[in-house]
């Protein structure tokens, strides 16, 4: 099955930065051991994608339920 995820990274949609959210959700700690590769340069942005991507394995309705607590930037819907 193809996987497909939706996020806004920059804030230009939502209020929150979705990959954020979801990372700190699902992977509290893997989300501070990435930050802080990132921020060591040890992994580009392109190589925590790649790592939350295989470590991505949350079923489609906890995920969908938790993308409901983000919320839509008012400017966006104008």
């Amino acid at each position: 099955m193809k996987k497909i995820y939706l996020i806004d990274f920059d804030g230009t949609i939502t209020k929150k930065d979705t990959l954020d959210f979801v990372a700190k959700r699902f992977f509290p700690d893997k989300y501070r051991e990435w930050g802080k590769k990132i921020m060591e340069k040890e992994y580009t942005v392109r190589e925590w994608l790649a790592a939350f991507e295989e470590t991505f394995n949350v079923p489609k309705d906890v995920y969908d339920k938790a993308l409901k607590e983000i919320e839509i930037d008012e400017s966006f819907l104008e």
